[in-house]
């Protein structure tokens, strides 16, 4: 009996004893994780560091002659410890970048040319990016509680003759790193030669009713030699651990040979699971969808008008939004201010064929614009709207004399309908066209 005693015992201290061993092991990978983390997180906050834009050669000096065997993936993290003073051509001559030697999360040292790197931002930040600078948000696939922060990659052209004259060449990412020192990036804004775009607004924010959150980039860009301003609408989502687009539109309208529509943008209402689109489309008369005459006048001068939307759904299995309900176009209505002439023709002078009482409403089929240089005054702008009454007569009136009902364009059309540009390519407005729902 004592012998049993014994064995059982020695067998039941074993166990007590591997588990303490298991406790223990377990206890230390947590500490080491938490501690790796927080070593990440500390070295973003108080070091320079960068994030690589691709694959990348680490070189024994600052040349590309030096490469090494040690390659890196994208998203790598580098504590930047050094940096050329002058920069330097790359391989293509197209732009000048300073090399920076950096030190790897395996402790490995060397240099990699600037184009590659997306360094920190330690200096002053725009307001708008204040927020997003050295802060945590919480995304999926292995990027929970990930801190974000703002890095820039800086240059120069180097087309141009004279150093003096060389323009900078910079772009700007929004940096997403993850308790193992992996990043993503997400283009924001660029300045170069040939193009510019900027950053019209960032939210980062929980979409899709999953707990984790995606980003929104609104970008406004212009090339070479054009006022046109195009704007564009971005998401971003985590995929099984990877940054993917589940969502783009084009919002810029325009009117033809790059000038922009007096609507100027497409409105997007962001939603949980859902975006909707809507705008005010000028279209070429003979492209017009609904069933009104046009009363054809000039090609140049006029366009037809139509209320367009669309909304785009969540779709969970295919894990980006998806058109819900096809394009919708449909006839623009407005009412009169007061009473008012109907006109056979867009002109003052012209045969009165009809009254309009004022808030009667009105069917919008078309714009029309022209000029008039009155005795010693500056050019004008004049635009006639052609409109079907209540009681179906077809007419004239000028533009200012209707208000637009509760449609997302409104602010823009009046303010364009009563105070014209006299060169559409001057044509801007601060109104919005990006919402939230909690916005309205």
């Amino acid at each position: 009996m004592v012998r049993q005693f014994n064995s059982n015992f020695f067998y039941n201290l074993k166990k007590t004893i591997k588990g303490i061993r298991l406790f223990m092991v377990g206890f230390c990978l947590v500490f080491f994780i938490k501690n790796s983390v927080a070593n990440t997180f500390e070295t973003i906050e108080k070091k320079r560091v960068a994030a690589s834009l691709g694959s990348v050669t680490l070189c024994t000096d600052s040349a590309f002659a030096t490469a090494s065997n040690v390659f890196f993936e994208e998203g790598e993290l580098f504590e930047i410890i050094g940096e050329t003073v002058k920069e330097h051509d790359d391989k293509n001559q197209n732009q000048k970048f300073k090399w920076y030697k950096i030190k790897a999360n395996n402790q490995k040292t060397g240099w990699i040319f600037g184009d590659a790197l997306a360094l920190i931002n330690n200096g002053i930040l725009p307001v708008e990016l204040l927020a997003f600078h050295k802060k945590k948000f919480n995304f999926s696939n292995g990027f929970e509680n990930a801190l974000c922060w703002i890095a820039e990659i800086n240059g120069s052209e180097s087309k141009l003759a004279s150093a003096m004259m060389n323009p900078v060449y910079k772009e700007t990412y929004l940096v997403i790193t993850n308790g193992n020192g992996n990043s993503v990036v997400v283009n924001l804004s660029g300045e170069s030669v040939s193009s510019e775009y900027h950053l019209k607004s960032l939210n980062i924010r929980d979409l899709t009713d999953d707990k984790s959150d995606e980003i929104i980039v609104e970008k406004s860009s212009f090339s070479a030699g054009n006022s046109l301003e195009n704007r564009d609408v971005e998401i971003f989502s985590f995929q099984s651990g990877t940054l993917r687009k589940v969502f783009e539109e084009h919002q810029t309208l325009t009117d033809g040979d790059n000038t922009p529509s007096p609507s100027l943008h497409k409105i997007l209402e962001i939603n949980t699971k859902s975006i909707r689109v809507a705008y005010v489309d000028f279209v070429r008369c003979e492209n017009y969808k609904q069933a009104f005459s046009y009363d054809l006048q000039t090609k140049t001068q006029e366009r037809c008008l139509e209320y367009v939307t669309l909304t785009y759904d969540w779709d969970e299995s295919k894990k980006q939004f998806v058109t819900l309900y096809d394009e919708s176009r449909t006839p623009l209505q407005a009412f009169a201010k007061k009473n008012y002439s109907l006109k056979k023709s867009p002109s003052d002078t012209a045969q009165v064929i009809a009254k309009i009482t004022a808030e009667e409403e009105l069917i919008v089929i078309k714009s029309y614009e022209n000029f008039t240089m009155p005795l010693n005054a500056d050019l004008k702008i004049n635009i006639w709207l052609y409109v079907k009454s209540k009681d179906g007569v077809y007419g004239y009136l000028p533009a200012y004399q209707v208000y637009f009902g509760d449609i997302e364009h409104t602010v823009i059309l009046h303010e364009y309908f009563n105070t014209p540009p006299n060169n559409r390519q001057d044509w801007k407005s601060e109104e919005l066209f990006l919402y939230f729902q909690e916005e309205h």
